[in-house]
Formats: C-alpha cells, structure tokens, sequence
C-alpha cells in the first residue's frame, strides 16, 4: 500500500472500526501510519470491512483510496477461498476453475498507483452531487 496516503480521518477510522476501547490512541494512528503489517491486517480485519459495508455515509467520511482498499482487500481474500468462480450467459451457468487466476489481479500491493487513482476518482464522481 505504499501508493497510497491514509488521512488522519482515515486513521481515526481505522482505529474506531476494529479497537473502538483503545487507550492510546493516538500511538495506534502512529502505528498505523508508521508500521505497514500492523497498518495491513487493520484494513483486512471483519470489523472494518463489516463497519464500511454497513455503515451508508462511510464515504462521506473515509477517502475513496481507503474505501476501494479495504472492499479489494476483501474480494481477493473471498476469491482466495474459491475452487471457482461461475460464469453465466442467458441459458446456462458453468462452473470455471480459474479462481486464483482471477483472485491474482485484484492483489492490491501489487496495483499500479494509476489503477487505484483510476477506481477511486469514478467513486468520487459517483458521489458527488
């Protein structure tokens, strides 16, 4: 995730959704934004994801590379546990076992920064009034 910078906003989030009876938690934004495992397994923690799936006004406080982050996160790590994905037409459906290839884009350390800032400016767009 090195392409991409959390706002303090989005570290507050991140803090909030998975340690809400943290202590100290201006040391935890620091570790967020210092450490990026411990940064990682936050943004891949149910909490998080269940917090922005739930939550109907997230974008208006989390920023678009967050958010896209964390829902991509959470499709690679549903695909990882595929034999296979289905793939449909107007009459039938067949079973494809391709499920690691198709998990194997969506690896987010390894996206281009032009895809992320791709996918979150049509978030930006779609939200805006």
């Amino acid at each position: 995730m090195e392409h991409m910078t959390l706002t303090d906003v989005d570290l507050e989030f991140l803090a909030e959704a998975s340690v809400p009876d943290v202590k100290d938690r201006g040391r935890l934004k620091a570790l967020l934004r210092e450490d990026e495992d411990f940064r990682n397994a936050f943004l891949e923690d149910e909490r998080t994801f269940r917090k922005v799936v739930l939550d109907r006004e997230i974008f208006l406080r989390i920023s678009p590379p967050l958010y896209f982050e964390i829902l991509l996160r959470r499709a690679r790590w549903e695909l990882a546990g595929l034999s296979h994905t289905i793939e449909r037409d107007a009459l039938r459906k067949v079973a494809v076992f391709d499920a690691k290839e198709v998990a194997a884009p969506a690896d987010v350390a390894k996206a281009p920064p032009s895809a992320i800032t791709i996918a979150t400016a049509s978030i930006r767009v779609a939200i805006r009034p």
